[in-house]
């Protein structure tokens, strides 16, 4: 940082020690004590000593719901298409910013996550008794939490065919003998996992649903940008709970 002329302020920095047995060392800059912190907020994203999101997703969660109500007390019209417009440009994206790095596998956060879809999609339907579900098929929406699979699997397919400067060995396990099993011939091993943190993991919590894809959907020859048409079209209850 000297040599570039890059000077850190200490009071701006802070320390997150990961890991039961860290010796929680006491790190500083020019003689000045860095803080300890057990959360950090790194490009958008909080995560805990625990590389826990929880708090995270609550802060998301709570700044749809702000928006929701902006758009839902802004706009005049009740026009579904364009209320649709809107949560699909100023709430959605806040809530799949990033969601392969925390994508989460407690029911309680998919739940809060989706009731926040399911609250708008109610209130463009108001008396009307249609299940979530079939609200939004009218709406032609699909649950956030396929969504987050699907963007799990896409960037599987960018990884896989070194569509990105990431080595698919260092998130993958390729099933041996692919053509003696049943499949495509770019099938996933899971890993073995000593607890659910590492099950739901992005390098194994959609390898089931990468190994059900079709042969045609995963090959190189297809291209990223077919490989996303194609994924719109799976059967979305595949996916997830919803």
């Amino acid at each position: 940082a000297s040599n570039w002329q890059l000077k850190v302020n200490p009071c701006k920095s802070s320390v997150l020690h990961l890991g039961s047995k860290n010796p929680h060392i006491t790190y500083s800059v020019n003689n000045s004590v860095i803080n300890v912190s057990d959360l950090i907020c790194d490009l958008g994203i909080k995560y805990d000593c625990k590389l826990n999101f929880d708090e995270y997703i609550d802060s998301i969660v709570f700044k749809a719901y702000q928006r929701l109500n902006m758009i839902f007390r802004s706009f005049h019209s009740r026009n579904k298409k364009i209320l649709k417009s809107a949560y699909v440009t100023y709430v959605r994206p806040l809530l799949e910013y990033c969601t392969s790095i925390w994508s989460p596998c407690d029911l309680q956060f998919i739940n809060k996550l989706e009731n926040v879809q399911r609250y708008f999609t109610r209130r463009l339907f108001p008396g009307a008794v249609y299940s979530y579900q079939e609200r939004i098929l009218l709406l032609e929406l699909e649950s956030l939490e396929a969504r987050r699979i699907k963007a799990d699997l896409k960037i599987y397919y960018k990884i896989i065919h070194r569509l990105i400067d990431l080595d698919p060995s260092d998130f993958f396990i390729f099933a041996p003998n692919p053509e003696l099993g049943r499949g495509h011939h770019l099938r996933l091993h899971k890993s073995l996992c000593q607890n659910d943190v590492e099950l739901n993991s992005f390098s194994n919590r959609a390898v089931n649903c990468w190994n059900e894809l079709p042969s045609e959907m995963v090959t190189a020859k297809l291209g990223f940008l077919g490989f996303k048409y194609k994924l719109k079209k799976i059967n979305k209850n595949k996916f997830g709970y919803y």
